[in-house]
């Protein structure tokens, strides 16, 4: 079964400002960036953003068929730079040279470059969907706008129906400051073989745009356990 979003909200990207308040029965999210990120040994931290706090399976769900998406065009299809993650969740080729943290449904890498801070994380928040993605998503940036841990939050943008693995994902952009950093994420939340997973883009703001096409090819090549 595919998620369809609310018929009463069409595709949008919202600039700036939380989404609309949260209706009951949506699954309760919590955004949380923690402070190891924004220290100089960025690739020890651990990237989590998006995280259920309360999250119950449904035992009367079926796990959806993972959809396909077309491979790039390189030998394996591994692009040039790049190497094959080959994990017991997931697969997906990711930069040469950054460091592998964590394991299973929840590994980080980490670009080892001297000045940089950049990370992308790939984790399991879900064992199945409970409601709307993009509402959780939508409540989640909404309670982050006055959230402490994120002096001077803003949201970028809010896409709630984005095509992704033969379904639909939720996709948040935001940015903060945190000890003098400025700092930006990109938070994809979509299915992957019947469960929720994220997958995160978080850096500092000056080599942002250096980061997205490894974040791209990351998401473009993410597959389920063969």
């Amino acid at each position: 079964m595919t998620l369809q979003p609310p018929p009463a909200e069409p595709t949008a990207e919202t600039p700036a400002g939380p989404p609309a308040s949260p209706a009951r029965g949506r699954p309760p999210w919590q955004l949380i960036v923690p402070a190891a990120v924004f220290t100089a040994a960025l690739a020890a931290a651990v990237v989590t953003v998006v995280a259920f706090t309360s999250q119950g399976q449904d035992p009367g769900r079926e796990n959806r068929a993972r959809g396909t998406t077309s491979s790039p065009a390189a030998p394996g299809g591994v692009p040039d730079g790049y190497r094959r993650y080959q994990g017991p969740a997931f697969t997906a080729a990711v930069p040469e040279g950054w460091k592998e943290e964590g394991s299973g449904d929840d590994v980080t890498f980490t670009d080892p470059a001297q000045g940089v801070k950049r990370g992308v994380s790939i984790q399991r928040v879900a064992s199945s969907p409970q409601g709307d993605l993009a509402d959780g998503l939508a409540d989640a940036a909404q309670k982050t706008q006055d959230d402490p841990d994120y002096p001077g939050y803003r949201q970028e943008s809010f896409k709630r129906d984005v095509p992704y693995q033969g379904g639909r994902a939720a996709e948040l952009q935001f940015t903060f400051a945190r000890d003098g950093v400025p700092t930006r994420v990109r938070v994809r939340v979509f299915e992957l073989g019947g469960a929720v997973y994220q997958a995160i883009l978080i850096g500092d703001q000056q080599h942002w745009d250096e980061g997205v096409p490894y974040y791209e090819t990351v998401l473009r090549t993410l597959r389920g356990p063969s």
